[in-house]
């Protein structure tokens, strides 16, 4: 027999089947019953596989079939093989039909509109059960074990498969209570009032801080009275509604607090982020039920925002 060459190492999947089959059962009748094929293409089969391999796996023993000693080695590799991918297989199955989507995302972004684009999902579909998970570390979208990403900035390049959202722009904002002995509130009186500081870790590019948005308003202040620095966003606006200060915050994160009026933003100066925002989602996140849906989703969140 001739042996496979380098360009046509591996044997066809059928072959192995109705080998590991006829190895098993000792028939091929009975191997042919099992595989829901003929007789003869059990035969076929095994012989192809024989002429690949380049021996006999199997030879007659009066009426029956037994394996050769190189059979026996191979059959064992065989089984391991045809098992590995019957779990692959349902392994992919099993995350098909899997309902659960895992988003991951930035903890302040979590905490504020992409957790609140998340219930106005389920909203819409209310069978969908979402994962929300608030993190620093980046994931790898290759092992399928998140299926949507919610980053910012450089790290796009991380993953595989990415659209961009929106470039969030920062204000100054602050508790109606921190304004309640300021009559009419201009950029410089902000001076005289605590200001809480936002800085992110260092692999991040740097929000606008206080100095350039006063210089932006035409205010060279002498010494900004920060009060607080926080890493967290979602933190510092927390502190901000309490009214400890004024805070640089993302228009994103404060829709809510304007909307209900735990926050106010008393001034019409708003400044970008040097990065955008963006979606990353893994291979298998599309095939799992809404999966689809909430990647549209996510992106017409994002993209309302601009």
């Amino acid at each position: 027999m001739k042996p496979p060459t380098t360009t046509d190492a591996l044997p066809s999947i059928h072959g192995l089947r109705a080998f590991e089959a006829v190895a098993r059962t000792g028939s091929i009748s009975d191997a042919a019953a099992e595989l829901g094929v003929s007789v003869g293409a059990v035969s076929q089969h095994i012989q192809r596989l024989e002429a690949h391999v380049g021996t006999n796996l199997l030879e007659r023993r009066g009426r029956g079939i037994a394996l050769t000693a190189r059979g026996e080695r191979y059959r064992v590799r065989a089984a391991a093989v045809l098992e590995s991918l019957r779990q692959a297989q349902e392994e992919i199955d099993r995350a098909k039909e899997e309902p659960a989507l895992s988003v991951s995302a930035l903890p302040s972004p979590s905490a504020t509109w992409v957790g609140a684009s998340l219930y106005a999902f389920r909203e819409q579909h209310p069978n969908a059960l979402i994962n929300l998970i608030g993190s620093e570390t980046e994931p790898d979208l290759d092992d399928e074990t998140v299926d949507f990403r919610v980053s910012y900035g450089h790290r796009v390049h991380r993953h595989r498969r990415v659209v961009e959202l929106f470039t969030d722009q920062v204000t100054a904002a602050c508790a109606p209570s921190l304004l309640r002995h300021v009559t009419a509130p201009t950029p410089a009186s902000m001076l005289g009032l605590p200001l809480i500081d936002i800085a992110w870790e260092p692999e991040f590019a740097q929000p606008p801080a206080w100095g350039r948005w006063f210089e932006s308003v035409g205010v060279t202040p002498h010494n900004l009275p920060i009060s607080m620095r926080f890493s967290l966003s979602s933190v510092a606006i927390a502190a901000a509604a309490e009214g400890r200060g004024f805070v640089l915050a993302q228009r994103s994160m404060i829709e809510a607090d304007l909307k209900s009026g735990r926050l106010i933003a008393p001034f019409d100066r708003y400044l970008p982020l040097p990065e955008p925002y963006f979606l990353a989602w893994s291979a298998a996140a599309l095939d799992k039920p809404n999966g689809a849906r909430l990647r549209q989703w996510l992106i017409a969140a994002g993209r309302a925002r601009l």
